[in-house]
């Protein structure tokens, strides 16, 4: 075997023809799937210039059906507070609340503007 051939017994000065790039696709692990046709439409309207399928499929995240601000809200409207709920909202308004909470340090720039 020669340099060129890279011990593998294939010229690597020519470049990868159909039949190569054939071996090397059929060698990957593959699954066939059927779509309707809404779904493939889907899917390829999501597909990128240059990009699988598979990789579109990786990059989806499949989130609940109705994921809208609209379902929140109402699935927020459906919640009730419980007692333990209720005694933090009295304790956070006799306490002043969360403003109250947030308070920070006097700063050393603040000392300086004083003393001037």
């Amino acid at each position: 075997m020669t340099e060129e051939t890279g011990g593998h017994g294939f010229d690597l000065s020519e470049p990868i023809d159909a039949r190569a790039n054939s071996c090397i696709v059929s060698c990957m692990a593959t699954k066939t799937i059927s779509l309707e046709l809404d779904a493939y439409v889907k899917l390829r309207q999501a597909k990128r210039e240059g990009e699988s399928f598979s990789a579109v499929v990786r990059r989806a995240r499949f989130g609940p059906a109705d994921a809208t601000g609209r379902s929140i809200l109402a699935a927020l409207d459906t919640l009730e507070a419980r007692e333990v709920d209720r005694e933090a909202v009295v304790y956070w308004e006799r306490e002043g609340g969360v403003e109250k909470a947030r308070t920070t340090s006097q700063s050393a720039w603040e000392e300086v503007d004083d003393a001037s």
